[in-house]
């Protein structure tokens, strides 16, 4: 059965991406990647763009088939936790965001720590803060900043610092 939900950019396959590492030499394993000596500089960043791409969408699609397994199964944490190593918090985490984030909201240019971010607003303040932070380019913690800021504009947050590394986004 079909859900209308809004058109979705791509589809993810894990094909194209073997298909890329490959045609390049790349081979990743659990534990890491071998990398060829020959690659280059800009299908180094290619590559470390569509793995940072894969996190940001596997997360998604965890929560997903969390959301799907509790209303088919019930909770089962104790099940999850011991079938998927993961956490009680993680698995709240990832089903908590997937489902409060709907499909048609989620933005493949950022990551799911700026859904999470997101999260707790209504669908049509959701769109609008991701639609801001992709056209802004703002990270995470300027996400949360500008949605603090509309919540009370007049608010001083004491947070905000002189300093932001260019790299990692820290503030000090």
């Amino acid at each position: 059965m079909k859900k209308n939900r809004k058109k979705i950019e791509k589809k993810v396959t894990f094909s194209q991406l073997d298909t890329y590492l490959a045609t390049i030499g790349v081979e990743i394993y659990h534990t890491g990647a071998l990398i060829p000596n020959s690659i280059t500089k800009t299908e180094c960043i290619e590559v470390i763009k569509k793995l940072i791409e894969s996190e940001s969408f596997i997360q998604f699609a965890i929560g997903d088939f969390l959301q799907y397994y509790e209303k088919t199964w019930g909770d089962g944490y104790e099940e999850l936790m011991a079938a998927t190593g993961l956490s009680y918090g993680t698995i709240c985490n990832y089903k908590s965001i997937a489902k409060k984030v709907p499909l048609s909201n989620r933005n493949e240019k950022l990551s799911f720590s700026h859904h999470a971010e997101v999260a707790s607003l209504d669908e049509e303040e959701q769109k609008e803060m991701l639609d801001i932070a992709e056209k802004d380019n703002l990270n995470r913690e300027d996400l949360r900043l500008k949605i603090k800021e509309k919540k009370s504009p007049n608010a001083k947050d004491p947070e905000i610092t002189k300093h932001v590394c260019p790299f990692c986004g820290k503030r000090w």
